[in-house]
């Protein structure tokens, strides 16, 4: 009940802005060793550059800075799935993202969180809103918000990802195939046959188009695929 009256309150707040300042900084996260390819320890900066190129997507996508998703993450501590579905409800509503988000940390489900953002149900068509207010659990709603925010930004559509999908690749996986293939000119398919048949690492198949991790990021962050709507 407490939850549930502090949301009510909140979300009648004056907003302050579409992003949220969280305290810490990201210099201060040491949680990546490896950020380099290393061609001695060719998987070790896989999970960098899967997480930066999602980071950068995400930020390119909902229009705000890299370092603010890399503070609730690490700095927060806030779950990558229960941001994107904070970022995509504030986006949706016009609610502030630290409300929904600090109403989530404190046990609030996202059904009920949604139903009081949007009382009068004016986003119920919303594929996400709709998953949300069936209890769809938030790494599938992750999920789905990766996947609209790459049909938005490059041209690929919701068909190709399901096959990747169907393939194995999970959806971090699914954001480095499609970037490559945006930047490089190669296909999908051949990328991705180059990791599975050819047994390359992702970071071995970025330095191969000489991307680094963090180089991938800032070219995401360039917004070079197509504008969203």
């Amino acid at each position: 009940m407490r939850v549930i009256i502090c949301l009510l309150v909140a979300l009648f707040l004056p907003l302050v802005g579409p992003v949220p300042s969280w305290s810490g900084s990201p210099a201060a996260c040491h949680c990546f060793r490896n950020r380099d390819y290393d061609p001695d320890n060719r998987f070790a900066a896989d999970e960098y550059l899967l997480t930066t190129s999602l980071n950068s997507l995400t930020a390119l996508y909902f229009g705000i800075a890299k370092k603010e998703i890399v503070m609730a993450k690490m700095g927060g501590g806030t779950d990558g799935d229960d941001l994107l579905v904070a970022l995509y409800l504030a986006r949706l509503t016009g609610r502030p993202l630290k409300v929904l988000l600090s109403i989530r940390d404190n046990g609030g489900a996202w059904p009920d969180i949604l139903a009081s953002a949007d009382p009068e149900s004016r986003h119920a068509d919303d594929p996400v809103a709709a998953a949300v207010s069936n209890g769809v659990p938030a790494p599938v709603l992750g999920e789905k918000i990766v996947r609209i925010m790459l049909t938005a930004h490059y041209p690929v559509s919701a068909g190709q990802l399901a096959q990747l999908e169907q393939q194995g690749f999970s959806v971090r996986e699914q954001v480095l195939l499609v970037v490559l293939s945006h930047l490089t000119g190669r296909t999908v398919t051949d990328l991705a046959q180059s990791v599975r048949n050819r047994g390359m690492s992702w970071s071995e198949l970025a330095h191969r188009f000489r991307f680094s991790p963090a180089g991938l990021g800032r070219a995401i962050l360039e917004g070079s695929g197509k504008t969203a709507a």
